[in-house]
């Protein structure tokens, strides 16, 4: 993923997540720690499998520093019981100018 770009990650999980409470973690390659849930995911649960999307503006990525980001589900049940999925990495791309851009009309 490149800094500013609009961006969609997909995670799957073999799990059904159905009614679980889902916390998205990132840490960043500086080590800080980025934490998305609830409005901020799309969870969605077929065959048993779950999907987390998550989707990133260009404000969000400008955010991230280039590097290795390290990525990790978390979810609580109802019940109270936890567990995590699998660390998963995603490399951050560096850009020249790191300032949002915006579309004039009559560019295109």
């Amino acid at each position: 993923m490149y800094q500013g770009s609009s961006n969609v990650q997909v995670f799957c999980l073999d799990k059904d997540l159905s009614n679980c409470t889902i916390y998205l973690d990132i840490r960043t390659a500086t080590g800080e720690i980025i934490r998305k849930s609830g409005q901020d995911l799309i969870v969605t649960v077929e065959n048993g499998v779950t999907s987390i999307t998550l989707v990133l503006k260009q404000e969000d990525t400008l955010q991230l520093p280039e590097g290795v980001c390290q990525v990790q589900a978390r979810w609580i049940d109802k019940d109270g019981n936890t567990d995590s999925s699998d660390v998963a990495s995603l490399e951050i791309h560096g850009i020249l100018n790191r300032s949002a851009i915006t579309y004039e009309e009559g560019d295109g």
